[in-house]
């Protein structure tokens, strides 16, 4: 009887290490093998003062290299190398975030991004649709120019539900949506 619970617990287990799980990182330096690869990487995370009631929570990835150096990650779709919120001024109100997840024994970057038309009349001050979108640590393609390492695009949806807040979309994320 023992081993038919152990087996079930094995098996309930298996599929619970399937679902998409939020890391929770803490203030200053994280150290994550992101890119798998055997070698620990930095997450440093920090807050942006921006002089208003609101400042952002940044995340900087930093994969240490076979040289024993570490290599600075950009941002996808940016310039910089710096993941950041974005609150509307004056405002609780959330219309940008990440979080870092493990899924399927891998680590992704999820972030959520409310969004208006011109063509709907919508307002990112009401509740509105967010876009979803997941990204995973590639190596670059060892051309000048090109970073060792970079964030790439694994998959991006639409929310079918509308949300004040960006938080409240990631807490619900639908890894099945993905395409």
């Amino acid at each position: 009887m023992k081993n038919k619970f152990l087996l079930m617990g094995l098996l309930f287990s298996g599929f619970a290490s399937a679902q998409a799980e939020y890391v929770s990182l803490h203030s200053g330096q994280n150290v994550i093998d992101i890119n798998a690869d055997g070698l620990k990487d930095i997450l440093f995370i920090a807050d942006y003062e921006n002089n208003t009631s609101h400042p952002s929570q940044t995340m900087n990835v930093f994969i240490k290299n076979k040289q024993g150096g570490y290599n600075s990650v950009p941002c996808p779709q940016a310039s910089g190398f710096t993941w950041a919120d974005i609150r509307l001024s004056a405002s609780g109100v959330k219309i940008y975030d990440y979080r870092l997840l493990v899924y399927h024994n891998g680590y992704s970057v999820v972030s959520a991004e409310k969004f208006a038309t011109d063509n709907d009349g919508s307002d990112v001050l009401n509740s509105g649709l967010v876009r979803i979108n997941r990204y995973v640590i590639t190596e670059g393609e060892n051309d000048p120019g090109v970073p060792a390492f970079q964030w790439s695009l694994a998959g991006s949806y639409i929310t079918k539900e509308k949300f004040n807040d960006v938080d409240e979309a990631l807490k619900n994320i639908n890894m099945d949506e993905f395409k």
